[in-house]
């Protein structure tokens, strides 16, 4: 419950007229985020609202609030702690904010019971929303840095190839960059070492190892040339579509996100990526389809989107001198 109500407090936007029953001390609305000036508060100088006049809603002056708290305070410090105030709050302010008593927003909000849960559910809506926001424009400008585009909504195009919840969680997680690189895990002080697991040369960032790495690069082509010598089956690709699958027929977002797959598969065994292994792959998703297709007696619907690739299903594993 505390854990909560300090999240709620964090991600919590207060109106103005909150802020003005804001505490001095430790506040973000002030200087003294993280002090107390202890003999100001025992006189009684405590609430953002103790520095503005109740009838005229200015700000007080130092002179002022020495005689009203008996207090003494530099003019440096006065200023600075008058600039340290929202802008919005340096100017005359609504008299209706200056109350007493004076209850600090972030309690009055939960002794509201009728309203704080919708509040909260709003507030951590919006705080979702934001943080969201602002995830997904820097993931597109770094997609866009790397291979000149962002296609957001990509996994229509997965839906279409695959019902596999596995791919559909690797597609998402590289995508959203998420997905935990040698780049990444150095960073978070879990490996020694951010070269590429498969060439040992260079950074590995999503995009190397799912694309630019040389052995990743010599198996695409491994991949693109067996299935046009054997199934005449021609995939283009580029970087954008490797990634986004934007716009291609579901056959080839199933081979790519295979690949891809295998890719992440052989990282993790540390083996290099292999044409074997992605058959391998191809045979069972032809085979799940297949088996699926005759129970929902559907199997022109599987002809159609695997084409002369239907005959994988009878290839052998291990392809011996494929180019």
């Amino acid at each position: 419950m505390l854990s909560a109500l300090i999240r709620f407090n964090r991600e919590y936007k207060p109106s103005d007229g909150e802020i003005m029953s804001e505490p001095i001390w430790f506040s973000n609305h002030t200087k003294f985020t993280k002090t107390i000036v202890r003999e100001w508060d025992n006189r009684g100088l405590r609430f953002i609202s103790d520095l503005f006049d109740p009838t005229s809603g200015n700000i007080i002056s130092k002179e002022q609030l020495e005689n009203k708290f008996q207090i003494r305070m530099t003019f440096l410090c006065y200023t600075s702690l008058i600039r340290s105030l929202p802008c919005n709050l340096r100017v005359r302010t609504d008299t209706a904010f200056l109350v007493n008593p004076n209850i600090p927003y972030k309690i009055s909000i939960v002794l509201n019971k009728s309203k704080v849960q919708k509040q909260a559910y709003n507030t951590f809506i919006s705080a979702l929303a934001r943080n969201h926001a602002n995830s997904d424009e820097r993931v597109r400008n770094k997609w866009t840095a790397e291979v000149g585009n962002y296609v957001k909504g990509s996994s229509i195009e997965l839906k279409n190839a695959t019902t596999s919840s596995y791919l559909f969680y690797l597609h998402y997680r590289i995508i959203t960059r998420i997905y935990a690189t040698n780049k990444f895990l150095v960073a978070a002080n879990i490996t020694q070492s951010d070269n590429c697991s498969f060439c040992k040369r260079s950074v590995e960032t999503i995009f190397h190892l799912f694309w630019s790495c040389p052995k990743v690069e010599k198996f695409i082509k491994d991949i693109i040339t067996y299935l046009r010598t054997n199934f005449g089956l021609t995939v283009t690709i580029g970087a954008g579509k490797w990634f986004f699958l934007n716009d291609m027929p579901r056959i080839d977002a199933l081979i790519i996100t295979l690949s891809k797959y295998i890719i992440h598969k052989a990282r993790l065994k540390e083996v290099q990526p292999s044409l074997a292994a992605m058959i391998n792959a191809l045979k069972m998703e032809a085979e799940k389809e297949y088996f699926n297709a005759q129970t929902n007696n559907s199997i022109a619907k599987f002809e159609n989107k695997w084409g002369e690739l239907k005959k994988i299903r009878s290839a052998v594993d291990d392809p011996q001198g494929v180019g």
